[in-house]
């Protein structure tokens, strides 16, 4: 692999620190065989298309430097994506969502009530008929969640 691609999410993690520090990366995928590139970026309030765009120049210059063509695919993570990382569970308080542990089959459906930073903990709260349960769980024990749509 080259080395341009090797440095990729830290050039890119670097990029985005400069245009706002509440942006990140979700992932990046790089297939050198089909000779594409997937990142979805996502910022603590969200992130707009023009960011998305600006970084894909970014990464097109970076290449380009190098005489690397790659197909190169810049967005944001749609509400149907699942999310794994700490920062998109902060900004997604007090929503509903499908929850998957990793030790334990099936989902559960519950509300995000409480962030505890110190111990990475999340405080979720569940609706089981009239009665409301409230789970705790450490961050670590969460394979991912997916947001649920409220109308």
């Amino acid at each position: 692999m080259n080395n341009i691609l090797t440095e990729l999410e830290q050039r890119v993690s670097d990029f985005l620190l400069e245009l706002d520090n509440s942006f990140f990366i979700v992932q990046l995928d790089i297939i050198e065989s089909s000779r594409k590139i997937n990142l979805i970026l996502d910022g603590d309030q969200g992130i707009q298309i023009q960011f998305c765009h600006k970084t894909a120049k970014f990464i097109r210059r970076l290449l380009e430097e190098e005489e690397l063509d790659f197909e190169i695919q810049v967005s944001s993570p749609g509400l149907d994506n699942k999310f794994v990382l700490w920062r998109q569970f902060k900004k997604n308080l007090n929503r509903k969502m499908k929850l998957k542990l990793k030790d334990k089959d099936g989902q559960l459906k519950v509300r995000l009530i409480d962030i505890i930073e110190e111990t990475k903990t999340l405080v979720f709260s569940e609706k089981i008929k009239k009665e409301t349960i409230q789970h705790t769980f450490d961050f670590e024990q969460i394979e991912h969640a997916k947001i649920i749509i409220e109308f």
